[in-house]
C-alpha cells in the first residue's frame, strides 16, 4: 500500500511539474497579451461607468449607470461562456 501511494505522489509530481513547465515556455507572450488585453478592457469599462457617474445629476441617472454597468458585467460573462463552450469542442 505504502509502494501505490509513494508511486502516484511521484506520477503525480511528474506530471504537475512537466505542466509547470509547458506554461513558462510556449504560450509566455500569448498568455501575457491576452491578460493585457483583458486589464484594459477592464479600464475602458470602469472609465466608462465612472463618465457616467460623473455625468449624473440625480439619483435615477445614478441607478441608470448601475443598471448599464451590471447589464454589461453580465453580457460579457454569457460571451466568456459561450466562448469556453466553443473552445471545448
Amino acid at each position: 500500500m505504502k509502494k501505490l501511494i509513494t508511486l502516484v505522489f511521484l506520477l503525480s509530481s511528474i506530471q504537475i511539474f512537466s505542466q509547470e513547465e509547458s506554461i513558462d515556455s510556449g504560450n509566455f507572450e500569448e498568455m501575457k497579451q491576452k491578460m493585457m488585453t483583458r486589464i484594459d478592457k477592464r479600464i475602458a469599462d470602469i472609465n466608462e461607468h465612472k463618465a457616467c457617474v460623473s455625468a449624473a445629476s440625480d439619483i435615477e441617472q445614478l441607478k441608470e449607470c448601475r443598471k448599464k454597468n451590471k447589464q454589461k458585467k453580465h453580457h460579457d460573462k454569457g460571451i466568456k461562456k459561450r466562448m469556453g463552450k466553443m473552445g471545448d469542442m
